[in-house]
């Protein structure tokens, strides 16, 4: 996906789910050939949680197509300090985590499987 298309911009996209994953990739006319499962470290990191409706009000929704706003949200989520931004699946079940910084504290592979 290019990065201009991306909900949060330049960051690492994962799901909670492996079939959320699948289908956020099938959104952007793309097919998944595998699933990488990774166990995310959240203690170390600073995430902001915008499946809180509370934290919604402040920064801003990230539902719908609008990735001017997102990405305005993600400026300003970066600006304070934040590693990632978890935020509702519009695809999929679950939610899913957009990772700006940190990765090798905040993400683990555990193993690869075939996506279907």
């Amino acid at each position: 996906m290019e990065t201009w298309e991306a909900r949060f911009g330049r960051a690492f996209y994962v799901s909670e789910r492996g079939e959320t994953a699948i289908a956020e990739i099938g959104s952007h006319g793309k097919n998944a050939t595998h699933v990488i499962r990774y166990r995310l470290n959240l203690a170390e990191a600073k995430v902001l949680d915008l499946t809180d409706p509370a934290l919604v009000k402040i920064w801003g929704s990230p539902a719908g197509e609008h990735y001017e706003i997102t990405k305005a949200i993600a400026f300003r989520a970066r600006a304070a300090g934040y590693d990632a931004i978890r935020f509702p699946s519009l695809r999929g079940p679950g939610n899913n985590f957009a990772i700006f910084d940190n990765f090798d504290r905040i993400l683990k592979p555990q193993m690869v499987v075939p996506a279907r």
